[in-house]
């Protein structure tokens, strides 16, 4: 009996114990940032596959990440001027943002956060002028690739509140709208060309 008694005590202390030990291997890694500035790579998703090639080739694939006590700031650059109206959406409301550098075709803007919206998926809208279209994506941080890259936070006067107003701006005709519509004009010539041609032929046999 006291054997029996013994091993039921063993499996029991086994059983509580199992959470504990499984919980070691799937704890999810935590990152603690200080008032530093940091630089990462992150993983597109929310499009299809043409659409992250297209979100890769016109943006940059590293953000820089600030930390300000309980502020953060992403900032994230598009390389390319037909991308405009770009927009961080959290609750379903435009974070706040700014255009925080410009060179030539290059803009860097500023989005503010919480820290768990920053470590979450974070989605984002644009407008693309060449294809006149909206393009919905996500970004999620690579948390393996995040480096200090200065050890301080650049002063650069106010700062964007955690919400902001979503971007003004206006929507162009595409270019492919009007190459469809020179291409259909010009059908339309050669249509008109071949029915007057023909009709004075057929005036002239007549």
């Amino acid at each position: 009996m006291k054997s029996f008694i013994n091993k039921l005590l063993i499996f029991m202390s086994a059983f509580l114990l199992l959470p504990m030990v499984l919980g070691i291997g799937i704890e999810a890694k935590t990152i603690e940032l200080e008032n530093k500035t940091y630089e990462a790579s992150y993983i597109i998703g929310g499009t299809s596959a043409m659409g992250k090639k297209m979100i890769a080739k016109n943006f940059e694939s590293k953000v820089m990440i600030e930390r300000i006590d309980t502020s953060y700031y992403l900032s994230l650059t598009k390389k390319s001027s037909s991308i405009v109206g770009l927009t961080l959406v959290v609750d379903g409301k435009a974070a706040g943002n700014m255009l925080r550098a410009k060179d030539g075709e290059n803009e860097t803007y500023t989005f503010t956060l919480r820290e768990e919206t920053i470590f979450s998926e974070m989605q984002f809208q644009c407008y693309i002028q060449a294809m006149g279209m909206d393009q919905s994506f996500t970004i999620t941080i690579d948390n393996d690739t995040i480096v200090e890259i200065k050890d301080h936070v650049e002063d650069i006067g106010e700062r964007p509140l955690e919400y902001g107003e979503r971007p003004v701006y206006k929507k162009q005709f595409p270019m492919w709208g009007y190459a469809a519509i020179a291409g259909g004009a010009l059908v339309l010539i050669g249509v008109g060309c071949g029915l007057y041609f023909g009709y004075f032929r057929k005036k002239k046999r007549a």
